[in-house]
């Protein structure tokens, strides 16, 4: 249903490990991924990687030792 190859991609401030949360509109986690490196760059994260099979409204939250990023992901066929 969706693009093949469509992606998220995620750079963090630091190259500590971090935390990649994915949250449905209702506040529920739908995906965790722990032990994220981002330290070779950039990191791309397919829409299978984070569970994605249906259209909605998601939150992304990225977590590190000394921060947390917090952004909007509207997903449509």
């Amino acid at each position: 249903p969706f693009t093949p190859g469509a992606v998220v991609s995620v750079t963090a401030p630091e190259t500590e490990k971090i935390q990649i949360a994915l949250y449905d509109l209702q506040g529920r986690l739908h995906t965790l991924i722990n032990d994220v490196n981002p330290k070779s760059g950039l990191q791309q994260l397919s829409y299978a990687d984070l569970g994605i099979t249906n259209s909605g409204l998601y939150f992304l939250v990225l977590r590190g030792e000394n921060f947390t990023y917090t952004c909007k992901l509207l997903v449509a066929e």
